[in-house]
């Protein structure tokens, strides 16, 4: 994954003469910088805009587009506005064997294990990483915990076990950050809590996971799936619950680079403002940060089938294999 960030305050985005200009926003302390891009040498593709103004034009969305690159729009806090792919799928029989299974109570369930059982997978991998760095992390109760999801078999115990498991990732996950982050849990946008941040992390883990949700999206519709009918997430709601069961495995990419740069002192407390509203916001540099450590842990490879593919491609790959058990 190679991103391309607009960010600041009168975002350009245009084509001329066959080429397309993009201008960054204003900022304080930078002046806006143009460039322009050929069908051939463009190096990116998701172009995220994370800016406050401007304007994208419909030559540029379908200039975009043939060139097989996503574009996505973040608001100040983080949150995913909108995300717009080339490959849109229309697979009808697709959708209706999602609905057969959403509606058979053992194939929801074991649907929704598999899902868990790759987010532990994930889990495990940043609880390793941690231990590496911190020979004192313990965290021997996860898997315990995580033992618990082969005796489950329907959704409501998948469902219980998970939550037994996120209660405890995210406190152990506390334990690491100094108090100056005054990051005391993660924040989950139920009805209760706002999924807007009122601390440092919990605003890092915004910007990375509304990049994950944007590649979810992407790969849904190229699969012809439907957004609103998911097996771990709330189907009733206004939601998509499906891209929310889609991130579950891959959230740990997110998490990575998010503690990477915390761990690493990539930002400093400098990198965030509050809202009027009392929500913390990244500032123009940290946002970059972000973006690039999230695509450089996208862009790692690992072992499938006998081949090196990047995580990024594994989202695809993997939502293929929950298709085989519809």
């Amino acid at each position: 994954m190679q991103i391309l960030n607009l960010s600041g305050y009168g975002i350009n985005v245009h084509v001329d003469g066959g080429k397309l200009v993009v201008k960054d926003g204003n900022n304080s302390d930078k002046e806006p910088q143009e460039k322009q891009f050929r069908r051939t040498t463009l190096d990116f593709d998701k172009l995220v805009i994370s800016g406050n103004s401007g304007n994208i034009s419909l030559a540029a969305i379908k200039w975009l587009t043939k060139q097989k690159r996503d574009i996505v729009v973040l608001d100040w806090n983080g949150r995913l506005v909108t995300q717009m792919s080339p490959a849109i799928s229309n697979q009808g029989l697709v959708k209706v064997a999602q609905y057969k299974a959403y509606s058979d109570p053992a194939k929801q369930a074991k649907i929704a294990k598999w899902i868990i059982e790759q987010k532990i997978q994930g889990c495990l991998r940043i609880l390793e990483w941690i231990s590496q760095k911190r020979p004192d992390f313990e965290y021997s109760k996860f898997t315990r915990f995580a033992g618990d999801i082969q005796k489950a078999n329907d959704a409501r115990s998948v469902l219980s076990v998970e939550a037994k498991i996120s209660q405890f990732y995210w406190k152990a996950l506390a334990t690491t950050f100094d108090a100056k982050w005054e990051f005391i849990s993660r924040h989950f946008g139920d009805a209760v809590k706002s999924k807007d941040a009122d601390d440092p992390v919990n605003a890092l883990f915004n910007y990375g996971y509304a990049v994950l949700e944007s590649e979810c999206w992407k790969v849904i519709n190229t699969m012809g799936l439907e957004p609103h009918i998911g097996f771990i997430h709330m189907t009733h709601t206004n939601k998509a619950p499906l891209v929310y069961d889609l991130q579950e495995p891959f959230r740990w990419i997110v998490d990575k680079a998010i503690l990477k740069i915390i761990y690493e002192k990539k930002v400093t407390k400098n990198d965030f403002m509050r809202s009027d509203e009392g929500n913390i916001i990244l500032k123009r540099d940290a946002v970059k940060v972000v973006l690039d450590e999230i695509a450089l842990q996208f862009r790692n490879k690992t072992n499938y089938k006998g081949k090196k593919r990047e995580w990024q491609t594994m989202i695809t790959l993997k939502t293929r294999e929950m298709i085989k058990m519809f």
